[in-house]
């Protein structure tokens, strides 16, 4: 805005150059731009040149500005339960005992937490996971009696059966990959269908 309201140097002063009172003219025009004065002042001698003008109202830049969303709260609090964020936490605090006894409790707390969460899982895995491949199978052996487009599966149970099935189409050799899996919700009491998900042999379709 202070570059609009300058002017070239006056021809008639020697050397092109302006008096000091012109030299004081931007500074004083780059004051209206800013902040032009109030309605109490228009019989002053300090005037806008009509190539400033004020900001207008809905300036899009300055609309623009008001329209951006605030900024993001400061996090204070962060809810980590991660394995190690729990190992973590079994750590003496600054203001706590530091002494090799209180050491070595606590790092059995962490060996007993640890070994807790690897059994769960092992169990898992063994118990329900793996046991779930054998009726995916089956489920798969069975789908020219469910449909004869032979692209849809129906289990007997409800089981993990996604990662089975993408396994299950490469090792079978299937012509056609699997694309509805149905199964009954026991709770409920209804059939449910489930899209299979491009994957495994599907993944070029």
């Amino acid at each position: 805005m202070a570059a609009s309201c300058t002017h070239p140097p006056d021809s008639t002063h020697q050397g092109g150059k302006r008096p000091a009172s012109a030299l004081q003219l931007p500074l004083i025009n780059a004051a209206w731009c800013a902040s032009p004065p109030s309605s109490t002042h228009q019989g002053s001698a300090q005037q806008a040149p009509s190539s400033c003008h004020p900001p207008r109202p809905h300036d899009p830049l300055r609309l623009s500005a008001k329209l951006l969303p605030p900024p993001p709260p400061v996090c204070r609090y962060v809810n980590n339960t991660g394995l190690s964020a729990r190992v973590g936490a079994l750590n003496p605090a600054w203001n706590e005992e530091q002494s090799s006894a209180t050491l070595d409790a606590r790092f059995l707390k962490a060996v007993e937490l640890t070994g807790g969460e690897f059994r769960d899982a092992v169990q898992w895995v063994g118990n329900v996971w793996l046991p779930a491949r054998a009726h995916v199978k089956a489920a798969l052996q069975a789908m020219p009696s469910v449909d004869p487009s032979c692209q849809i599966m129906r289990l007997d149970t409800v089981c993990p059966w996604k990662e089975h099935l993408y396994d299950l189409e490469n090792e079978m050799g299937l012509a056609k990959p699997v694309l509805f899996c149905l199964f009954e919700d026991t709770r409920e009491k209804k059939w449910r269908i489930q899209v299979c998900r491009a994957c495994g042999m599907r993944a070029g379709l």
